[in-house]
């Protein structure tokens, strides 16, 4: 992560403001920070805008990620990876406030202020929910919040996060 962060310091939770985040990077917003572990033996590589859970109930007691795509999965949504970190290392991932999301390859609907849920495909990413669309339990489960800018197809755009770091 660059940041000189101890293993120590897993789990650990940092709030930016907005002028803080921006000075870290153009890419970060105001919100919550928390220090994890990506999973050495996940599948997938984890990418920026990427959303990551926890594999089982025993990796969220230590904290460890992984950007595997599974249903029972988006029930422990962990957060939105910031960038590539590689398989086994320590790295942050934004667990609430205005985040860049990375879009599924094909959005239900393209209009701002949708519900963003996280959606198992090829990796977890997100979609949009239509005003109209009847709610069902698994976008309940799947909810990460709502898009602050118009989704598209596989498209990083900005997302207000529900808070993650509630257990």
């Amino acid at each position: 992560d660059g940041l000189g962060r101890a293993p120590g310091m897993v789990g650990q939770i940092f709030e930016l403001s907005e002028a803080e985040a921006q000075k870290m990077s153009t890419n970060l917003h105001a919100g919550k920070y928390q220090y994890v572990l990506f999973q050495s033996a996940s599948t997938n590589a984890n990418a920026r805008g990427q959303l990551v859970e926890y594999a089982t109930v025993a990796k969220k007691l230590v904290w460890t990620v992984n950007p595997d795509p599974t249903t029972a999965g988006l029930s422990r949504l962990a957060g939105v990876a910031l960038g590539a970190v590689s398989k086994g290392n320590y790295g942050f991932i934004q667990v609430s406030g205005l985040a860049t999301v990375k879009c599924k390859a094909s959005v239900t609907t393209t209009t701002d202020g949708t519900v963003a849920v996280g959606v198992s495909d090829t990796t977890t990413n997100a979609d949009s929910i239509a005003d109209a669309t009847a709610v069902l339990h698994s976008h309940q489960k799947a909810t990460i919040g709502t898009f602050a800018e118009a989704p598209a197809n596989g498209a990083l755009k900005l997302v207000n996060l529900r808070d993650f770091s509630v257990i």
